[in-house]
């Protein structure tokens, strides 16, 4: 989701690890090479975020870290 009054692209997706006792074990992050409209919403139903590095990985989070905007270059 962009609450911004700018379109953002190429979002930094970046996803927490964590173990099953909730401890964080790593993070995963990579560049979405899309645009997400001002104040809009963009679903991506399947996302590579290549390999998690441990079976002790039990659940993540993901959130949207950065990016630019739309009319920069």
């Amino acid at each position: 989701e962009n609450a911004g009054s700018k379109a953002l692209k190429d979002p930094v997706i970046a996803c927490d690890l964590r173990a099953a006792s909730g401890t964080k074990v790593g993070q995963v992050r990579q560049v979405l090479y899309e645009v997400v409209p001002a104040k809009g919403v963009k679903r991506f139903r399947e996302l590579n975020m290549g390999l998690t590095g441990s079976d002790q990985v039990k659940s993540f989070a993901c959130s949207v870290e950065g990016g630019r905007s739309a009319t920069a270059d």
